[in-house]
């Protein structure tokens, strides 16, 4: 508020995702929509070059609140509005970030959505000339599609191909979510083990200051996955 106050928008917005981020983990996330609501309104104040970047930093972090808050509609809108305005800005790794973040809201409330949204994730990436994107992107989207749409060898391939070439660039592994799908693919073909293994080692570790936030993003969309895990609990 002392930044507003003064007119220095750009110091505002960062305090107030912090401010945001504070709310966040202690859970409260109606607080934590509040302060970010607040921060958009200041966005267009912001007359340096880091407006673009820092309005769909705070609509990717609305829309993981809302997300955790229950309201998917919303959160699905927040999502979609921070892929509209990192397109707009040339920010194609923020747009990839964001239309894959579409599919978790959109897995509860319309999942063809959020196959079309991961598949438009898939276009973008094609066109930055990022393995690591790239590959994360194409493991995400067959995984969506097998989870989703209809079991297919080809994805399954597709899959398997995409994660190794990601171990193989020996870069930072993929986000907790694309991992959580990615071992959903694997107990769907009855590689338990290997499933457990990999949703143990991608879960966000509650050290972590985003894993609050972090941990209601992993995929539990079916009731069926519940099982699925319990299941793997037990082996």
């Amino acid at each position: 508020m002392h930044f507003e106050y003064g007119r220095e928008y750009e110091h505002a917005v960062r305090y107030f995702l912090m401010a945001a981020q504070n709310a966040a983990t202690r859970f409260a996330y109606l607080d934590t929509i509040q302060l970010l609501q607040h921060a958009l309104k200041l966005v267009p104040r912001i007359n340096s070059n880091a407006g673009a970047e820092l309005e769909v930093e705070v609509l990717e972090f609305l829309g993981d609140a809302h997300y955790a808050h229950g309201a998917m509609a919303e959160s699905a809108k927040a999502y979609e509005a921070g892929a509209l305005q990192a397109a707009r800005a040339g920010l194609k790794a923020v747009q990839v970030a964001a239309l894959t973040s579409l599919v978790r809201p959109f897995g509860l409330i319309d999942p063809k959505q959020g196959m079309a949204a991961i598949d438009r994730a898939v276009k973008v990436s094609e066109s930055l000339g990022d393995p690591l994107i790239l590959a994360r992107t194409y493991m995400l989207a067959a995984g969506i599609r097998l989870v989703y749409d209809r079991w297919s060898k080809e994805d399954a391939e597709r899959c398997a191909a995409a994660y190794q070439t990601i171990c193989d660039l020996g870069e930072a592994g993929p986000p907790s979510y694309h991992i959580m799908m990615y071992a959903h693919v694997q107990a769907l073909q009855g590689k338990y083990q290997e499933a457990f293994k990999i949703f143990e080692a991608g879960s966000p570790s509650m050290d972590d200051s985003t894993a609050l936030i972090a941990t209601f993003l992993q995929p539990v969309e079916r009731p069926w996955h519940f099982f699925a895990w319990a299941g793997l609990a037990r082996c």
